[in-house]
């Protein structure tokens, strides 16, 4: 089961008019664990108010709900959305950017980085690792979670293959 959780910070779902609360995502989450469903947890960084402590209570709270896979992305705001215009009418150096390649300025090697580190917080705990490990059902299952294994790491440290 997918869910675009975006942060673990109420204060940024709501300025993204997620129209969800991180107790609505709690329940979810401890449901499908109660019913054996694996579940798949993406987050944004970037949203606007986004800081080093939003990151922070992010990682906290994925670690709380403790999903089977997280994904992180970065923000992009296309041309035409609300969040676009928003950059493009208050904010100086996103007008610039705008300008000149908006994605280029938006996945920046600083937004990158807190990316990887996310991916590192969540992915190389022991208790991750272990649980993966021992739920394989099968040797095709095993090789998968390798597989995936390699490529996390190889992101993480930046050797993406």
């Amino acid at each position: 089961m997918l869910m675009g959780v975006e942060s673990g910070n109420q204060h940024l779902l709501d300025a993204a008019k997620k129209g969800i609360d991180l107790g609505q995502i709690k329940k979810v989450f401890k449901w499908a664990k109660q019913l054996k469903i694996n579940t798949h947890a993406h987050l944004i960084i970037g949203i606007s108010g986004e800081s080093p402590q939003t990151i922070k209570a992010s990682q906290r709270f994925i670690r709380q709900i403790d999903p089977t896979i997280v994904t992180y992305g970065v923000l992009i705001p296309y041309q035409g959305t609300e969040l676009y215009q928003n950059l493009a009418d208050n904010n100086v150096q996103a007008n610039t950017a705008i300008n000149n390649n908006l994605s280029e300025v938006l996945l920046s090697e600083h937004l990158q980085k807190n990316v990887r580190m996310c991916y590192l917080d969540f992915y190389l705990r022991p208790r991750y690792l272990f649980r993966r490990l021992f739920d394989c059902r099968s040797f095709a299952e095993f090789k998968i979670i390798l597989f995936a294994a390699k490529n996390v790491i190889g992101f993480i440290f930046g050797k993406e293959s």
